[in-house]
């Protein structure tokens, strides 16, 4: 790999995080040689995490690791994109009618990230967001089936599972999930829910991955995401306002980890299975989150206001149990370091 050409397009962090995946999975990376696979969403942050490490282990290996393709509405924006320059010299774009239309595009694996963004565009936009979740995932279908030996990584989340009550516990992959109205997981949760009944009755060979909460120098910083709100308060206001009560939770995990998981589940994962994902900050309090990112701008205040939340209990609990994940892969990255490397990692991006 070309660690300067990398570090140079994205920062000394991501470098080096992708250099250690690299380190991590290299098992899992030789099992994928000499396949062609597709990734979509690598425009994003998790698919963007994967790729990356696809096209630079590939890179490293001449050129004879695998084919990498990425899937995009605008394959043309893509490939001119400043942002998306080192991915285009190492992998190919192609358009969502193109892959869909075109039999001969045939795949050994397959990883579905793309999705609209949880907390900006399902807000606003919510039915057009459900229809771009059902038509991404009936394309991916039909590309996957095309191959009667390939495997489909899904990338779910832990809103599949709806709102909870503290006291039930954490959220488990052998927990009920009932398809039905009396679940109250909103329509990001309920278009995620929907694909992976789809991936169940489709006669096909798939792995779920249910995220939760990610941190890492791509997450982008108009995310909508506590983590970048926080961010962005420190860096401009020099200070920071929690509205609630700080005492909300969330499962965290990092992007270096977040993208070695993905690779395990992808290559070891079994089939028809799905799995929670979360690192050693998978029980973080917002308050906890506050204060970490406010140590790394010279503990700057963080005003907790204890306004009342108008949606109650619900949001409030989002905790997942990652043992079965643990079978596979251990995540290393806590939150105070989390914090840290995405912190460094926009800073070195000019972003703060």
């Amino acid at each position: 790999m070309s660690a300067d050409s990398l570090g140079r397009e994205f920062g000394t962090t991501i470098m080096r995080d992708v250099e250690s995946v690299i380190r991590e999975c290299r098992v899992w990376l030789e099992e994928l040689r000499g396949k062609r696979i597709l990734v979509t969403g690598a425009s994003g942050f998790v698919g963007g995490a994967v790729a990356r490490v696809l096209a630079a282990y590939s890179e490293a290996d001449d050129g004879g690791g695998f084919e990498l393709v990425l899937a995009t509405r605008s394959p043309a924006e893509m490939a001119s994109r400043p942002e998306t320059d080192w991915l285009s010299r190492r992998a190919r774009w192609i358009g969502w009618d193109t892959l869909e239309a075109d039999s001969r595009l045939v795949f050994d694996h397959v990883i579905h990230a793309a999705s609209p963004n949880a907390t900006k565009e399902f807000k606003h936009e919510p039915e057009r967001c459900v229809a771009d979740v059902a038509s991404y995932m009936n394309r991916v279908l039909t590309v996957v089936k095309r191959n009667e030996s390939g495997r489909l990584l899904y990338v779910s989340s832990g809103a599949v599972y709806g709102e909870r009550n503290p006291l039930d516990g954490p959220y488990r992959e052998d927990d009920e999930i009932p398809d039905d109205a009396t679940v109250h997981r909103g329509p990001y949760g309920r278009a995620k829910r929907a694909v992976e009944v789809a991936c169940g009755s489709a006669g096909i060979n798939y792995v779920v991955a249910r995220i939760f909460a990610v941190m890492g120098p791509s997450v982008a910083l108009d995310s909508g995401f506590a983590l970048t709100d926080f961010i962005w308060q420190a860096a401009f206001d020099r200070r920071i306002r929690i509205r609630g009560d700080g005492m909300t939770k969330r499962g965290y995990c990092y992007e270096s980890d977040l993208a070695a998981s993905l690779l395990g589940l992808l290559v070891e994962g079994r089939s028809g299975q799905a799995y929670n994902v979360a690192g050693p900050a998978a029980d973080t309090r917002i308050c906890e989150l506050a204060e970490c990112v406010a140590g790394e701008f010279g503990d700057i205040p963080v005003d907790i206001l204890g306004e009342a939340d108008s949606a109650g209990t619900a949001g409030r609990y989002y905790v997942p149990v990652v043992d079965k994940l643990g079978t596979i892969y251990n995540p290393r990255v806590g939150l105070t370091q989390g914090v840290a490397k995405t912190i460094a990692g926009m800073r070195e991006r000019g972003l703060l």
